[in-house]
């Protein structure tokens, strides 16, 4: 029984890592702050429109986050340069660090992957001062957990909404990782039973 134990467990620790690879991550790194404006790139990211601010806020957003603040009064979004690979009939989750630094307005932010011009997966939080607030929190993780029904490359993008302020979404710690297969999932029940049986 211990011998067809390992041999399970490896062979679902084997299909797990398969898919539990990381597709992309990024904490926006630590050095200076940086204000860049539509067309220009830092890092890994294009701003998209208006300006937006790579900048150490301290706290929770250790080192640096984006500020989607569009300074001055006009909507900030980003997207990733590179394009990534999606498969189909796979899924996928993209998280993220989400806080708030609004002037007077309670704007959102769009997220989500985008192919060219088309918009395949995507969440909105409208009102994000109001979001926080109603979790009693200053910042929280959001993920969006979504599947393509064809093999896809696709750019990850974060754009604010709502009314041009002077302050808006902070995004830090953007990940996006395959979730376990099906039969991982099931494998890796199946050993649990067996152990406990086998404790008995």
């Amino acid at each position: 029984m211990k011998k067809i134990l390992a041999v399970l467990g490896f062979c679902c620790l084997f299909v797990g890592q398969a898919n539990a690879g990381l597709i992309f991550q990024d904490d926006f790194g630590t050095d200076g702050n940086v204000r860049f404006a539509s067309g220009s790139t830092v890092g890994e990211w294009t701003a998209t429109q208006g300006n937006v601010e790579f900048w150490n806020f301290g706290g929770v957003f250790a080192g640096r986050a984006a500020d989607l603040n569009g300074f001055p009064n006009v909507l900030g979004g980003i997207q990733t340069t590179k394009s990534f690979s999606f498969v189909a009939n796979t899924s996928y989750t993209l998280s993220f660090l989400l806080g708030n630094n609004q002037g007077s307005s309670d704007n959102g932010v769009k997220f989500g992957f985008r192919n060219g011009n088309d918009i395949f997966a995507s969440g909105e939080i409208i009102n994000l001062r109001t979001f926080l607030s109603g979790l009693g929190v200053k910042s929280a993780v959001v993920s969006l957990l979504f599947m393509t029904q064809t093999d896809i490359e696709a750019s990850i993008f974060f754009t604010s909404t709502g009314t041009p302020d002077n302050g808006a979404a902070i995004i830090d710690n953007v990940r996006v990782v395959p979730e376990p297969s099906t039969l991982a999932i099931v494998a890796l029940g199946l050993i649990g039973l067996g152990a406990r049986r086998f404790k008995k």
